[in-house]
């Protein structure tokens, strides 16, 4: 797992490697930071689909903003792409847009987890 995580990380992680030279090349814990971050986002998607439904977009914004801080973390470039314009969506109160764009992280979240066998590396 650990050995072709790097050979065939999906295009929506844009710098892998900055991951792997920031914990000196441990891939078992680039291994481990990723299938957590792919753990956690569905927990994360959900809270956030959540606060929308419930039409709060303070809760909306706060979410949106730690879905892009984790995914600027491991590099998932088009997902904190996605979870930026959330956050600024919410923020300016246009709820609709912010869960249009929920759907779509939720969407593009599947994607990294097929690609990467849903525990941060093909099975």
């Amino acid at each position: 797992m650990i050995g072709s995580l790097f050979g065939s990380l999906p295009l929506g992680f844009a710098q892998p490697l900055v991951l792997l030279g920031l914990l000196g090349g441990d891939r078992e814990a680039v291994a481990e930071i990723v299938a957590e971050f792919l753990a956690d986002m569905p927990r994360q998607i959900e809270a956030l689909g959540q606060a929308l439904a419930d039409g709060d977009a303070a809760t909306a914004r706060r979410g949106a903003h730690t879905i892009r801080g984790a995914s600027a973390n491991v590099g998932a470039e088009a997902l904190r792409a996605v979870a930026y314009e959330a956050e600024q969506a919410a923020a300016s109160g246009d709820l609709e847009a912010a869960r249009r764009l929920a759907d779509d992280m939720a969407l593009e979240l599947e994607r990294l987890q097929a690609e990467l066998g849903g525990n941060g590396g093909p099975e």
